[in-house]
């Protein structure tokens, strides 16, 4: 897929939770100024425990070097939440996305609960990466 069509999917945020198991509703917005966020509530799995959170992020896109870059406007819990993908051109209709995830509560929890805390995160980034592989793959199936 063209690095281009790679980077609409991410850029298209009212329809992420179609795209992302985790993202349960996304919602955009953009003010006069130019100012973009978006309101996602995400969902989350901890053994036998499950629910749901919202998160209003400020969006900063550069088209150019086709990077998106989320941040917490108000990550309560978490003391620092980002998000950033970049999508790189590699040649021969061959792409690369980036995912970095920052995540630092504001109260460490205690070595054992980081254990855990540190596999959920480290899950949701493959479930996003493999959401986004999935959806590259039904685009592509599609177009032909």
């Amino acid at each position: 897929m063209q690095a281009d069509r790679l980077f609409d999917i991410l850029l298209d945020y009212e329809n992420c939770h179609n795209v992302f198991r985790n993202i349960l509703d996304s919602q955009f917005q953009a003010d006069e100024n130019g100012n973009k966020q978006v309101l996602q509530t995400c969902s989350w799995t901890f053994m036998l425990f499950q629910g749901s959170f919202d998160t209003l992020f400020d969006v900063m896109e550069d088209a150019t070097k086709r990077t998106i870059r989320f941040e917490a406007c108000d990550s309560g819990f978490m003391g620092r939440f980002e998000v950033e993908w970049e999508v790189h051109e590699l040649g021969d209709e061959r792409t690369r996305a980036d995912y970095r995830l920052i995540v630092k509560p504001s109260l460490l929890p205690p070595p054992p609960v980081q254990k855990f805390t540190d596999k959920i995160f480290r899950k949701q980034v493959d479930h996003l990466v493999e959401d986004l592989c999935a959806e590259v793959d039904r685009r592509l199936r599609t177009s032909t």
